[in-house]
């Protein structure tokens, strides 16, 4: 949906020629909560390609990573607006956020983020209005589901730690939602707060102390942050994997 609404309306198909200066080729800025996400963005660059858009020739994109450290999101959405960019596209909903707040006329296109109007991006679904669009992804009702599925295949699951990154404005909704179900589960949820990767170790080795039988990965934990993925997973403990990436 979105890649021809960018190229049919704010970047109209053009005659390919002789690479422009950067100053008059058209600009797109990338907003992103972790890293950049390799296989995305050559898909996204494939279709602007197919439209007659390349970068380097007649487009310019202009990525900031804030590589896990929401702090660092307005600063860059700022950036980006400096940087005179037609669009800012946004891999979750903290970066929506920002860019939000950076601009209230730049166009803003989520890449499934959570619950727009629950985080306050848009008014409803049906008619954002403002200057933000693009898609979103149910990710409190998959989790939901995850740990519905989780409790089916392993009956005498009791206990499961639920990663969160309080940092993420989706954390406390989630909590809520996932806490309002996990009674007529059987399932106690114990929250492990890991705000960055690098405190997934202590938080691991603690659990390994604790009577828990698996743990839930969602959008408001600590590995979000750093891939492009709105889903949630589960997995069984192991300290081991904190370093393991994450496909988002």
């Amino acid at each position: 949906m979105f890649l021809g609404t960018l190229a049919g309306g704010l970047l109209a198909a053009p005659a390919l020629g002789p690479a422009q200066p950067a100053s008059q080729a058209a600009r797109i800025g990338f907003l992103w909560g972790g890293t950049l996400n390799p296989s995305l963005l050559s898909a996204f660059e494939d279709a602007l390609r197919e439209r007659g858009w390349m970068s380097g020739r007649n487009l310019t994109i202009e990525h900031r990573a804030a590589e896990g450290r929401s702090e660092r999101l307005p600063q860059l959405a700022a950036e980006l607006v400096q940087a005179r960019v037609s669009v800012i596209l946004t891999s979750h909903s903290p970066s929506t956020q920002a860019a939000k707040r950076a601009s209230g006329t730049i166009p803003i296109v989520m890449l499934g983020n959570g619950d727009p109007v629950r985080y306050g991006l848009v008014t409803n679904l049906a008619r954002p209005e403002g200057n933000v669009t693009g898609l979103s992804v149910l990710v409190n009702e998959i989790s939901i589901k995850l740990i519905e599925l989780l409790k089916e295949a392993a009956p005498k699951t009791e206990r499961v730690a639920v990663f969160v990154n309080q940092t993420n404005p989706g954390a406390a909704p989630f909590l809520t939602d996932l806490m309002s179900v996990a009674p007529r589960l059987g399932i106690k949820v114990r929250p492990a707060e890991a705000n960055t990767i690098d405190e997934l170790d202590r938080v691991l080795t603690a659990l390994t102390r604790e009577p828990v039988n698996a743990f839930l990965r969602s959008i408001a934990g600590p590995l979000s942050t750093s891939t492009s993925s709105s889903e949630g997973s589960s997995r069984p403990i192991s300290p081991s994997s904190s370093r393991r990436s994450s496909s988002w």
